[in-house]
């Protein structure tokens, strides 16, 4: 397995990384590498996870899962 260093990473993103990984009950590091990993997800898997998005959500209707789900369908968007 490869490893990376990446230099020069502003202050507020170090702090928002953190909050994340917070909020996610990993590390700082296991976040990253959760961002890196899902920033490369082929686009037909956010596809899939639309689609599974779309038939959850009216079991999901009225809880809060913080802004992951709707950064993911974000991405998706985006992505195409």
């Amino acid at each position: 397995m490869g490893s990376m260093t990446i230099r020069d990473i502003p202050d507020d993103v170090i702090r928002r990384l953190e909050e994340r990984a917070a909020s996610t009950g990993r590390s700082r590091e296991a976040e990253v590498r959760a961002i890196l990993a899902e920033s490369v997800t082929p686009a037909k898997d956010w596809a899939a996870f639309e689609s599974a998005r779309e038939l959850l959500r009216p079991q999901l209707a009225g809880r809060t899962f913080g802004n992951s789900v709707d950064d993911l369908a974000a991405e998706s968007r985006r992505l195409g």
